[in-house]
């Protein structure tokens, strides 16, 4: 197991990457995985990885915030 510290401002940019690249609403929690993964991308080149992604209780501010690239929750 891995921990990874990221910035709260990262888990805008992944809500965002997986509603406009794979289609999938996530709220903040559900993505972090994702956020993780997408800081240093590089780190998992040779690497099976599973992100677990959950949870679409999203708001709409948080949702228009990501889609609209505003930082912060």
């Amino acid at each position: 197991m891995k921990c990874v510290w990221f910035q709260k401002s990262k888990l805008l940019d992944a809500i965002r990457v997986l509603l406009l690249d794979e289609h999938v609403v996530a709220e903040a929690s559900g993505a972090a995985a994702t956020a993780a993964y997408l800081q240093n991308p590089s780190t998992y080149a040779d690497a099976n990885l599973v992100l677990l992604i959950t949870g679409a209780n999203l708001s709409p501010e948080v949702l228009r915030r990501a889609v609209m690239q505003i930082d912060g929750l």
